[in-house]
């Protein structure tokens, strides 16, 4: 039964983590500066540390795999933190379980322990295309030839994609309706390039994090880099991709919560014709909506997510995440728009981190935007 009460077990992981964003991530928003991935590198480690980065069973050298409820709270806090960290996490874990829920045996055995025991270990999911919902919208294809598999396609919105290890890629299977995902290494194949690194060419949002555009152009890959542990089982491998988009709703929620919180601060203590402007209609109002609509778009996330847990429909899972995806973006960018609005002409300056919050919900919602449920505006 759906029950939106956290555990004490929860709540104590969610203050933890949010003590660790707070103390190593938000110094460096307050003093005007943009995160980056070397100056995050500490909190990676920490991370690491508290088995965060890596839900992998015990049974392959892992402390063990968070329920998916627990993973949509540690996304939402770390995105509270910092919304780049927090995508990073989001790829960097499911690209563990795509790999534990869909490989074979030997695929677990060859990759689970390495994200358990190896921090340097790099890994992404290639999934996001900036749309496709179904195998028959997605622009990435599978084709059989012989005893190997022809990717073809773009992708974006790919975490660490110069320094992956493995990529675990999401495709449509060219011969049937269904999803083929494969676990790629690009060091050993060819036609995998980096056609876009977003840091070189300049980022909208997510500057913790490292992203690009990845095209696949005739990458051949053996049959053995398929993970197909379940032949043709498409529910679990729409659950799994479910989970992934999911995570990034969290992360968009984490995002409008710090873009509320730091609104909410400034406006008790800006002051306006001899009192907090806190204490005008106008400005708090928007606030406590915002707030509200948060609150909703958490408890719509967290259904979803025992949807996909319990239902054998595809159908029905693609239609509950993208519903509770388009939920969590409308709640992000008003949220962060707020912020800014609330702040006025400071809420557009560096000095002032409610911009880059701005900045990462439009990035994050644009990944997955879906035009039939999505109406944020952001493209």
């Amino acid at each position: 039964m759906f029950n939106p009460v956290l555990t004490d077990e929860q709540a104590a992981l969610a203050d933890v983590v949010r003590q660790l964003g707070e103390r190593a991530i938000r110094p460096i928003l307050h003093d005007g500066g943009r995160a980056t991935p070397a100056d995050l590198a500490g909190v990676w480690r920490d991370l690491y540390e508290m088995g965060l980065t890596a839900p992998v069973n015990a049974e392959y050298d892992g402390q063990g795999r968070p329920d998916p409820g627990t993973c949509l709270l540690i996304a939402e806090e770390i995105g509270y933190g910092d919304p780049g960290v927090a995508y990073d996490l989001v790829s960097t874990c499911q690209a563990a379980l795509l790999i534990e829920e869909l490989g074979t045996e030997a695929q677990r055995t060859a990759y689970l322990p390495r994200f358990a025991h190896d921090p340097a270990f790099s890994t992404g999911v290639a999934y996001f295309e900036g749309f496709g919902r179904t195998p028959q919208e997605l622009g990435a294809v599978a084709k059989r030839a012989g005893e190997e598999w022809r990717l073809n396609g773009r992708k974006v919105g790919v975490t660490r994609p110069s320094e992956a290890d493995v990529l675990v890629v999401v495709t449509a299977d060219a011969d049937s309706d269904q999803l083929a995902v494969f676990a790629v290494e690009p060091a050993r194949c060819t036609g995998l390039e980096v056609a876009r690194d977003d840091a070189v060419t300049g980022k909208l949002g997510l500057d913790a994090v490292k992203t690009g555009c990845v095209e696949l152009r005739e990458v051949r890959v053996p049959e053995t880099a398929r993970l197909s542990s379940h032949g043709s089982d498409s529910t679990r491998t729409h659950r799994a991709i479910a989970a992934l988009r999911l995570g990034v709703g969290a992360v968009l929620l984490g995002t409008a919560r710090a873009a509320l919180a730091y609104a909410v601060e400034y406006a008790n203590t800006r002051e306006a014709f001899g009192h907090p402007i806190a204490q005008y209609q106008g400005v708090a109002f928007p606030l406590v909506e915002t707030d509200s609509e948060i609150d909703a778009a958490r408890l719509q996330l967290w259904r979803a997510s025992e949807t996909i847990g319990s239902s054998a429909d595809d159908v029905a899972i693609a239609t509950s995440t993208a519903e509770a995806i388009s939920r969590c973006q409308r709640a992000a960018m008003e949220a962060t728009r707020i912020g800014i609005n609330t702040l006025g002409g400071h809420g557009f300056i560096q000095d002032h981190p409610v911009e880059q919050w701005y900045r990462a919900a439009a990035t994050l919602a644009a990944l997955d935007f879906d035009p039939l449920e999505s109406d944020c505006g952001v493209l």
